[in-house]
C-alpha cells in the first residue's frame, strides 16, 4: 500500500520564504510507516509545481492521496484535488483544521473521496488497510466522511481524541 501525503502550498506574510515542517503529517507518516505503509510526503511549500507532482504520482503510483487543508487556503487545496483527479484516478482523502472545523461540507464543495474529522491517525491507518485488502465498503470506519463518489456523503461518528487518552494530568502537577 502506498500513499502520497500533500501539504499544499502556503505563502507567510509575516514569515516570506520561511518554511514550517508539518507536525500533523510527520505524526501521520510516522503511524503508516511503522504499520507497514509505503508513504512519501510532497510539501508543495518548498516550490513544487505541478510538473514535480504529476511526476511523482507517475513514479510513486500511490493507491490514496492525502491532503492537509488549511481553512485560509482551501480553494487552493480543492484547486489541487482537481488537478489530481484530471490528471488520473486516484482516491483522495482530506484531513487537517478545515475538515475538523466544516465536516462533510469539503465532500460537497470538492471532488475528494473521502474526509478525515478530528485526529487522523487510527482513521488513516484503517482507510489504508481497507484499500489494500481490496474492500471497498468504508462505513465502519470511525471519523471517516465518505464522499459523493463512493456512493453519497456518510459521515461516520468521531474517533476520541488520541492525545488526551494518552496522557496522565497527574504527571504534570508538581507538588
Amino acid at each position: 500500500m502506498r500513499i502520497l501525503l500533500i501539504v499544499p502550498g502556503t505563502y507567510s506574510w509575516r514569515y516570506p520564504g520561511q518554511i514550517q515542517p508539518h507536525t500533523g503529517i510527520a505524526y501521520l507518516a510516522g503511524i503508516l510507516k511503522k504499520n507497514g505503509i509505503e508513504v512519501k510526503v510532497l510539501d508543495m511549500g518548498l516550490k513544487y509545481h505541478a510538473k514535480q507532482l504529476f511526476s511523482t504520482l507517475d513514479i510513486f503510483r500511490p493507491q490514496l492521496v492525502g491532503i492537509t487543508v488549511f481553512s485560509f487556503f482551501h480553494k487552493r487545496a480543492y484547486d489541487l484535488i482537481d488537478n489530481i483527479k484530471d490528471y488520473g484516478d486516484y482516491q483522495v482523502v482530506l484531513g487537517g483544521a478545515h475538515i475538523s472545523a466544516v465536516g462533510d461540507r469539503v465532500l460537497r464543495e470538492s471532488k475528494a473521496d473521502f474526509a478525515i474529522k478530528g485526529e487522523g491517525e487510527e482513521t488513516l491507518l484503517q482507510l489504508c488497510k481497507t484499500i489494500e485488502e481490496g474492500k471497498t465498503d468504508y462505513s465502519n470506519i470511525e471519523g471517516l466522511n465518505i464522499g459523493v463518489s463512493k456512493g453519497g456523503i456518510i459521515s461516520n461518528f468521531r474517533m476520541t481524541i488520541l492525545a488526551v487518552t494518552l496522557i496522565e494530568p497527574r504527571e504534570f502537577v508538581s507538588s
